[in-house]
């Protein structure tokens, strides 16, 4: 078992298969007993309510990575379990005697300062030096892209992977593209160090005009980048970067909103996207070119973009987006395929 306090960061799950299991507990929005039945699971009878057995969040977890979330908040009865998690690991769910064996990645963050909660006698001691295997304490927003160059490199060497991270404002770049795509407009300006090479392509058959296949070519190494993710990586690396990632939407003008809803909602809107599988007939439109299919001309520009892409490279793209989506817990909205 390892654990990494962050200050925490994915360097732990690097490695962890894609299919293995990942869950998140967020410790601060728990009541205590309501923490500790999510955590360890419970059996039939052990408070009032509960019905039927459930498993915890580190039996769901098992042979992956638990990711805690405001680890300071702990009580200190779920501290002393939890330590015990840790140093023999094994637990018992609520109710039970039964002990059951962990084996389970942790990651731990927290805003706090810990070291000003152990003087307090806030947090344990023991815990803490058990969870700081591996500390990394994040910088202020404008100074992160050092940190996140050298997490996301641990999570991929692709080389558009590469470009992207030689760029400047790295967190910053997410989080604008990330709410550009949620509101329906093209990112495109904002990933021009990794713009594609090559010109858009049509063929004629006929009187008809219709996208080239080689147009397509062009985007498979952004495909093959993203398809290549390690998932539970991406998801942990998401949930250690958030609170520079808030800061960055708070710089947007959104001092109180959850980036997790617009992350929902791009995934959802790319999801959503029509998969194309015949030829995608076209007509001159002013300096460019538009759908003859009303529908697909319909779609918003981010949707559009992502059509440019071509079947099989949105098709690795909408999966990985599907397990990133899952892992983290959210809910994006999917009208149509």
């Amino acid at each position: 078992m390892t654990a990494t306090a962050w200050n925490g960061t994915a360097a732990t799950v690097i490695g962890c298969p894609s299919t293995a299991a990942f869950t998140a507990l967020n410790c601060s929005a728990l009541p205590e007993q309501l923490l500790e039945s999510e955590l360890f699971g419970f059996e039939r009878g052990a408070f009032t309510g509960a019905q039927q057995a459930k498993p915890g969040q580190i039996e769901l977890a098992a042979g992956g990575v638990l990711f805690l979330d405001e680890v300071a908040e702990m009580s200190a009865s779920a501290q002393a379990k939890f330590l015990r998690v840790l140093q023999e690991r094994e637990f018992q769910r609520l109710g039970s005697t039964r002990m059951l064996k962990a084996n389970v990645r942790v990651i731990a963050a927290t805003n706090r300062d810990l070291n000003k909660a152990l003087e307090r006698g806030d947090f344990r001691e023991d815990l803490f030096y058990r969870l700081q295997v591996f500390d990394i304490k994040l910088p202020p927003l404008a100074e992160t892209d050092p940190i996140v160059r050298e997490l996301v490199a641990r999570l991929s060497s692709h080389p558009t992977i590469a470009a992207w991270l030689a760029t400047k404002g790295l967190i910053a770049n997410f989080t604008v593209t990330t709410l550009t795509i949620a509101e329906g407009r093209t990112p495109v300006q904002f990933l021009r160090p990794i713009a594609p090479r090559g010109r858009f392509r049509t063929r004629s058959a006929g009187e008809e005009l219709f996208v080239d296949p080689r147009s397509y070519d062009r985007y498979n190494l952004h495909a093959d980048a993203v398809a290549a993710l390690d998932s539970v990586g991406t998801a942990s690396l998401y949930l250690t970067l958030k609170p520079r990632i808030s800061d960055a939407y708070r710089e947007l003008g959104y001092p109180e909103g959850d980036f997790d809803r617009v992350l929902e909602r791009a995934i959802g809107l790319l999801l959503e996207t029509p998969v194309l599988d015949e030829r995608v007939a076209l007509h001159p439109n002013a300096v460019t070119y538009a759908y003859s299919d009303p529908k697909l001309e319909s779609l918003s520009p981010a949707q559009k973009q992502l059509l440019r892409l071509g079947p099989r490279n949105g098709q690795a793209i909408r999966g990985k987006l599907e397990e990133i989506a899952a892992l983290l817990k959210l809910q994006p909205a999917v009208s149509r395929r």
